[in-house]
């Protein structure tokens, strides 16, 4: 495996799915159009099982469960049943803003603390992920929905937000980058050597933005069209 591309698992996890989640869904429109989120959080509770059989009968790597397709493809579910289940921005508010500041929020926040202190074997294997993904729901309502609240604020700030919009081309270029870095560099403080792969990471990310994604979706727009 080329050096840096090591994270590049989860992307091939998308791919996986964007081959197959077409089809689910447009079989959902047509015959179960109402049942959509209900299925989502089903395949991901098959997800779970499937995890549970493997690490307590099957015994294979942690790899084998943290990459696999068929082991973490219900990250991705748990995002489809919340987008046709009362999405926090198409669909009115569920419940109260009290109730998500005073309950869910704090809630989801604490199962998340959670996931990272429990350092079970098993547990990690398994229900770490449903956890995590289950979570993540009520962080991400709040935050698009409470944006004015303090600990969201900042997400909205314009400097923040640009990272956002470079947050993809970030993510295939970091790891690279570090490595690159600490080849190139070994003698340097690891403090700097961090803040010099920042640095490269933000500027490849930019260009990659500009010159790459941006004609991209300019070429989506006139095919879509």
């Amino acid at each position: 495996m080329p050096t840096g591309t090591g994270v590049y698992w989860s992307l091939a996890v998308e791919e996986h799915f964007y081959l197959a989640f077409p089809w689910l869904y447009v079989a959902l429109q047509r015959f179960a159009p109402r049942s959509q989120a209900m299925v989502f959080l089903g395949l991901c509770a098959l997800v779970l099982m499937w995890r549970l059989f493997l690490v307590l009968h099957v015994h294979p790597s942690a790899d084998r469960t943290y990459m696999g397709t068929d082991t973490r493809i219900d990250s991705i579910l748990f995002g489809c049943a919340l987008a046709v289940w009362h999405n926090p921005v198409l669909d009115a508010p569920l419940l109260a803003e009290k109730w998500w500041k005073r309950l869910l929020l704090p809630g989801a926040l604490g199962v998340l603390a959670a996931c990272l202190v429990v350092r079970g074997e098993v547990f990690r294997e398994t229900l770490r992920y449903t956890l995590q993904g289950l979570a993540l729901a009520p962080v991400m309502i709040a935050a698009i929905r409470f944006r004015h609240w303090p600990l969201f604020r900042p997400l909205n700030w314009r400097p923040v937000a640009f990272l956002g919009v470079l947050s993809y081309s970030f993510y295939l270029v970091h790891f690279a980058v570090i490595s690159a870095v600490q080849r190139i560099a070994p003698g340097l403080d690891a403090l700097l050597q961090g803040l010099l792969a920042l640095a490269i990471a933000l500027a490849l990310a930019a260009l990659m933005y500009r010159y790459v994604e941006r004609p991209c979706a300019r070429l989506r727009q006139r095919l879509t069209d």
